[in-house]
Parts: structure tokens; sequence; C-alpha cells
């Protein structure tokens, strides 16, 4: 229960054409009305505009008894954001969730370039000394001639794995008009490819 009557400044504005007993009349029923909801039996003209105030009186108790219910404090009761099995120690917030996939994001650029910088071209002795392991019939000065001017690029990406790449002209064929060689005389040339190593590794 209430144990109190707001009453607004317009009272008189609203009751102006009231004597002081019709006043006296309503300010009481209003009283009666806001404690306990009788309204009481008014007979005369403030009859009319009671019912004017009996509305405010209402609408004032509703705000106050959701004042009461919310809290001592006025405050709105608080708002459980959390989805469902979702703890203190899981909870991720979405701020913080956008950050961690840019920086992953841009954390596998800056491997994807180190991986290119970290490629470095053979030297002729090197792609030599492999056909010769492998026995391929891949003419070596062709091969790394080739890269070579094109930069070492394998189509149109930087050129990874040169290994892989003498493996690919292995299976394409050493006569196949790109790669290998298209004369007869291809195998002269890879003997003196691998002569060529041989003298600089002084076992001629």
């Amino acid at each position: 229960m209430r144990s109190h009557l707001k009453v607004y400044f317009d009272f008189e504005v609203k009751a102006k054409e009231y004597d002081d007993a019709e006043k006296g009349r309503l300010l009481l029923a209003m009283l009666r009305y806001a404690k306990d909801g009788t309204e009481g039996n008014l007979t005369g003209n403030e009859r009319f505009v009671f019912p004017v105030f009996k509305a405010q009186i209402d609408e004032d108790i509703r705000v106050y008894e959701t004042k009461v219910s919310n809290g001592s404090n006025g405050g709105r009761p608080p708002v459980n954001n959390r989805k469902p099995n979702e703890t203190e120690n899981n909870r991720t917030e979405p701020e913080e969730t956008e950050t961690a996939k840019k920086e992953e994001r841009r954390n596998k650029k800056e491997d994807k370039r180190e991986s290119i910088r970290r490629f470095t071209p053979p030297t002729i002795e090197q792609v030599t000394e492999y056909c010769r392991e492998r026995n391929n019939g891949v003419n070596p000065v062709k091969w790394f001639n080739y890269y070579t001017a094109n930069g070492w690029k394998v189509g149109k990406n930087p050129m990874k794995d040169w290994k892989a790449a003498v493996r690919t002209w292995e299976e394409g064929g050493s006569n196949n008009g790109q790669h290998g060689s298209s004369s007869g005389g291809s195998d002269g040339k890879i003997r003196s490819a691998y002569s060529f190593l041989d003298e600089q590794s002084g076992a001629v």
C-alpha cells in the first residue's frame, strides 16, 4: 500500500472554478482513492473533475509498482545476453573474434610472402647433378636457361621447388618440343653438361 499521494501543480488550475469546500472534498476523495481505491460519494461540483484526477492517480500507482518490482533503486532487471551453455570462461566477444580473424589472415599472407622469399634458384651445377642422379634425360642446361629467362616461374606462379619442376620435365618427356631437346643431339648436350660439372669438381 502506498503511503503518499502525488499532487501536481495543475490541481489548482483544474479546480479553479470550485470553492474551497469543493476543493477540500476533492482533495480528500483523492487521498482515499490513492490509499485504498475507495471513490466515495461526491455530491458537489467536484464530482465532475474527480475522474481526471483519478486517471492520474492510477497512472502514478502503475509507475510506482513497476519501479518497486524492478528493484528498490528503480533500475531495470539485468538482461542476460549469454547464449545457452555459455560461461564466463568460454564467452567470446564479437569484436575480439573479428580481430583474431583479421590477425590470422594477415599471418597467412605473411607466411605466403615469406615462403616466396625463401626460394633460392639452384645453380647449373646443382641441376646437372640432380638430373644425373635421376638419369632422367632432361637437358639441365636447357632447363636452367628456360627458368632463368622466365624469372623462375611455373606458369604464372613463383617457383617453390625446383626439383619438382625438373621432375615435371621428366614426365613431359625429353623430346616434347618445349622442355626437352627436339633433335638427336640432345644426348650430346646432356653429356657436355655432365662433363662441365665434372670439370668444376676436379673429376676430369
